[in-house]
């Protein structure tokens, strides 16, 4: 793919030559010249970090490539010293950027399963994540004054309420759209995603969910952590 001016481009492609299982993440980023490129993924066998495939970019080109991952998964993408996570289906991903020189700006689009997962994301975020944020900054305010008021004191308490609701409210809207998808293979990672810490609930909603493809990583990740 050309690279016009500030644009980086990403492609995956599933090589049929090769294993069925193998897929291919590669492009052109001028600006990464010298830099090592590293992808990862979780090893659905006990959940640790499992290296992928590593590449020193010669002449701006990235061509990463493995085969040990079920479809669909959760990987990870370290480049130019930045972190990028993303759903890789069996769709093209593409990966643009604002400045050519700065990798916070690059954003994935990737499959249907990233863009479904990226809805979500959105809402959660504009909904409870940002209200939540901000009623922490505002207890952090309150609970360095040594001295607080009796006011100030009722303030506080009614703010940890709100942050306290505002995380329920949150729990329960994942919970909800798992319920209401329980076929479908965005559940498993909402699942894995943002209930890692709730194992009572993540256990009780694995349950139900019913999904055909058994065989995929995330499947195998919640599976082993639950079942």
């Amino acid at each position: 793919m050309k690279s016009f001016g500030l644009r980086i481009g990403l492609f995956i492609f599933f090589l049929n030559a090769c294993s069925p299982n193998e897929i291919r993440i590669g492009g052109e980023c001028r600006w990464l010249v010298g830099d090592t490129v590293v992808l990862y993924g979780l090893s659905a066998e006990n959940g640790d970090t499992l290296l992928l495939a590593v590449q020193r970019v010669e002449k701006g080109i990235i061509d990463l490539r493995t085969d040990e991952l079920q479809l669909p998964a959760k990987v990870g993408l370290e480049i130019g010293g930045k972190k990028i996570f993303f759903i890789v289906d069996s769709k093209e991903i593409v990966c643009l950027g604002k400045e050519e020189q700065d990798s916070s700006k690059i954003r994935i689009e990737s499959g249907e399963l990233e863009r479904e997962y990226q809805v979500v994301y959105r809402i959660l975020n504009q909904k409870y994540e940002i209200p939540a944020q901000k009623l922490q900054e505002k207890i952090q305010v309150l609970e360095g004054r040594q001295e607080k008021t009796e006011s100030e004191r009722k303030a506080l308490e009614e703010l940890y309420r709100n942050l306290d609701r505002c995380k329920r409210y949150k729990k329960e809207y994942i919970k909800k759209t798992i319920q209401a998808n329980p076929t479908h293979e965005l559940s498993l990672f909402l699942l894995w995603d943002e209930l890692g810490d709730e194992v009572e609930c993540q256990d009780s909603l694995f349950r139900e969910i019913k999904i055909m493809n058994k065989k995929s990583n995330i499947y195998r990740l919640l599976a082993q952590k639950l079942l």
